[in-house]
């Protein structure tokens, strides 16, 4: 049967050679030339390509098996190792916050238990990230648990506790809470002196240790949309560094404040955003003013503006005209 691949020649009755002379020709009987191409392979050729492929895979094999091993073995040898040599004996814990009032919300005993460590767990097995989110959320009172590892069998929690930042002035009284708006525990309002009040339109507190809401409800969704909002406005206040006894918060758009227990700021809006003004600037200005007045009297009472773009305004309490009213511009 003929291939495809290959067609007949013709019949010659006269072959020549390039000199120009006369060949013998196998004129009288039919051939078949292969077709030559550039993708053309013989038998042979296929079968040798074949066989280079085959060994290369072999070689492959053998490799990846051989470091497979190799892992495998190292692993093992390790593992061996850490069953005999990291053994958990000892849980260390840090602080790294003063206890408040003298006093810690846990004992090293009940963080302890509470990490679910036991001596003889193999070190290497212990997840710093699980043992983290376990104490973090099963107790309340600790802001913050970094886990490591001191091999060959110690291990360290350096535990920062929540601190007492905000009294929110809530109907039942006051909610102490961390500058996460963490809840940690209801005071009377002499208690709540210690802190910066916060009085917000609503202040919703569950669990200690659970997340305050505030602000105004929605209706709609029964959620506290402006939580976070009032959570990172007293962040910046806290980043200013001034001395904000009191916060009035219950309006976004008419925020005051009382600096040092003597001097009321009126805020306004946290930024005016159309003259460029965020809300940082807006408190560096009142810092930069309130400096001012300081350097004039340390007692001195009054009211400083900040309703006004880029001005600040200070008017002087008229039993204490110290200084009547002076200008601060940004």
């Amino acid at each position: 049967m003929r291939d495809k691949n290959e067609r007949p020649t013709e019949e010659f009755q006269n072959v020549y050679d390039m000199k120009g002379k006369k060949v013998a020709s196998d004129a009288g009987r039919k051939r078949y030339a292969p077709v030559q191409n550039s993708n053309y392979k013989t038998g042979d050729t296929k079968r040798k390509a074949h066989s280079v492929n085959q060994k290369k895979r072999r070689r492959i094999l053998r490799g990846a098996l051989f470091i497979f091993f190799m892992i495998a073995v190292l692993v093992s040898a390790v593992f061996g190792l850490s069953q005999v040599f990291c053994k958990v004996d000892t849980v260390t814990i840090k602080y790294t916050n003063k206890a408040q009032d003298s006093k810690r919300y846990y004992t090293d005993k009940n963080i302890i238990l509470g990490t679910g460590i036991e001596n003889g767990d193999n070190l290497l097995f212990v997840s710093s990230a699980d043992v983290s989110e376990k104490l973090e959320k099963n107790m309340p009172y600790i802001s913050s648990a970094v886990v490591k590892k001191d091999f060959p069998s110690t291990v360290i929690i350096e535990v920062t506790e929540c601190s007492k930042v905000y009294a929110f002035k809530a109907k039942t009284g006051y909610c102490l809470a961390d500058e996460k708006g963490k809840f940690i525990e209801l005071a009377d309002s002499k208690k709540a002196g210690k802190y910066t009040v916060v009085t917000c339109s609503d202040v919703v507190s569950t669990l200690t240790g659970e997340p305050l809401q505030l602000g105004k409800q929605d209706q709609a969704t029964e959620e506290y949309p402006d939580t976070q909002k009032i959570l990172d406005y007293l962040e910046l206040l806290k980043k200013s560094g001034m001395n904000i006894t009191s916060v009035d918060i219950r309006d976004l758009a008419d925020i005051s404040m009382v600096y040092d227990g003597r001097i009321r700021v009126h805020v306004g809006e946290m930024s005016d955003e159309e003259n460029g003004v965020t809300a940082w600037r807006k408190l560096q200005l009142a810092k930069n003013a309130l400096a001012k007045q300081d350097e004039v009297s340390k007692t001195q009472t009054g009211k400083l503006e900040l309703a006004i773009s880029k001005k600040a305004y200070f008017t002087a309490d008229k039993e204490n005209p110290e200084e009547e009213k002076t200008t601060v511009k940004e």
